[in-house]
């Protein structure tokens, strides 16, 4: 059956979140699908950050396509639907979290897949668990907890309600941590500490989370580890946090909250990232990166000041 989805339900969810909008069409607009600038399609749902990257000659061709754009960005000539938004970017994919999950893979409905090996027996409600995962006896799970396939979950483990855990993830595992013994030869140190992670947290697929040494490694509510990325042994990770793409945080390091730290960002281990700090790609950070500061490149240039909007919102 064919979704139909009236642009006033969509006004109606504008409202339901107090946005600030301008609606430019005095008609009912219906839509059932959504759809990139790149490949647009009749019928659809699409939006654009910079309204002077708007196709304005394809879009009047196209008949019942629904623009959102930046509220205060006026776009010239436009003869289709409009929402002006605050936060174009956010209202968007809010819009297709509302009337399109059903589309997204990873709603899945709970349960425990018959491949999977569950040792725990404390696991909240609505808890889907993929194919060929493997969950330890003292990893505590809270409710509505989504763990993928081939995830590997082992020790003192606490995970928050609402968190994701992508395909290929380990957690858990021995950090690399050694002494010498009398005859040079490299000891490894025992790990008793564990991992929590708080709520709302995703970490993305082949992602390796390591168990703290004499305490835990902690990542805060709401962050967000992208796939293949290493936290070390006893790693601390604040609220709201972006860790992007192939970052690498080496033991008993502390990032803050609000950090975003760009793809291919290196930790020091023991070094402290403050709130609200933020790094460029490929940043190698060896001393502390001071509250609200950008650091970038190599050994990183210390900028004393964020430009906040230089990231997403």
């Amino acid at each position: 059956m064919t979704k139909e989805i009236r642009s006033a339900q969509i006004i109606a969810l504008l409202n339901e979140y107090n946005i600030t909008y301008q609606f430019t069409w005095d008609q009912e607009v219906t839509i059932s699908n959504y759809c990139p600038l790149s490949n647009l399609k009749e019928n659809s749902i699409t939006w654009v950050r910079h309204a002077s990257d708007t196709p304005v000659t394809e879009l009047n061709r196209l008949q019942d396509v629904l623009l959102v754009a930046e509220l205060g960005a006026e776009i010239p000539g436009a003869q289709f639907p409009v929402i002006y938004a605050g936060n174009a970017h956010r209202t968007f994919f809010r819009i297709l979290q509302r009337f399109f999950a059903e589309d997204d893979p990873e709603n899945r409905i709970p349960g425990i897949e018959n491949t999977a090996i569950v040792e725990t027996e404390n696991i909240g409600q609505d808890v889907y668990i993929g194919h060929h995962s493997f969950v330890g006896k003292d990893v505590t799970i809270g409710n509505h907890v989504q763990i993928l396939q081939n995830v590997v979950i082992q020790g003192h483990v606490v995970i928050g309600d609402f968190s994701i855990i992508e395909p290929g993830v380990a957690i858990g595992g021995c950090g690399f941590g050694h002494y010498k013994d009398e005859e040079g030869i490299n000891i490894r140190v025992p790990h008793l500490g564990g991992v929590r992670i708080g709520a709302r947290v995703r970490i993305g697929a082949n992602t390796c989370i390591a168990r703290g040494c004499l305490d835990d490694t902690e990542i805060g509510d709401d962050s967000k580890i992208d796939t293949l990325c290493h936290i070390a042994h006893n790693v601390k990770i604040g609220k709201n946090t972006m860790i992007v793409s192939g970052c690498q945080l080496a033991g008993s390091s502390v990032v803050g909250d609000n950090v975003w730290m760009a793809p291919g960002t290196s930790i020091k281990n023991q070094v402290t990232v403050g709130n609200d700090a933020a790094t460029g790609m490929n940043a190698l950070i060896t001393k502390n990166l001071d509250p609200g500061c950008l650091a970038v490149q190599e050994n990183a240039k210390y900028y004393g000041e964020r430009f906040k909007n230089a990231f997403f919102r």
